[in-house]
């Protein structure tokens, strides 16, 4: 168990896969499947907001579907909600 004072704390999460809540269902993902995408991440994002981490790693794959402006709106009105300071690194999909 590590004791004393902390320097910092921070969360990693990753996949998040967040797209419009009403995309049409492409790749082989019905619509209920995309929309339970992203009430997980507000989820997720809830969560990170309290247990307060000084910040958070996303380690890729934050978008789900095509990168259009209607996704990276929503997928900024998920992020913004988080209160710590947020590093993103590319995944495979490079999003």
């Amino acid at each position: 168990m590590v004791t004393g004072k902390r320097i910092f704390t921070f969360a990693v999460i990753a996949d998040t896969h967040i797209t419009e809540a009403e995309a049409m269902a492409i790749s082989g993902f019905d619509i209920d499947t995309i929309k339970l995408g992203a009430a997980r991440s507000r989820y997720v994002v809830g969560r990170l907001n309290s247990l307060q981490p000084d910040f958070v790693v996303h380690l890729g794959d934050l978008f789900a579907l095509e990168r259009d402006l209607g996704e990276v709106l929503h997928v900024e009105e998920i992020v913004r909600a988080q209160v710590a300071v947020a590093f993103f690194v590319l995944g495979r999909d490079a999003g």
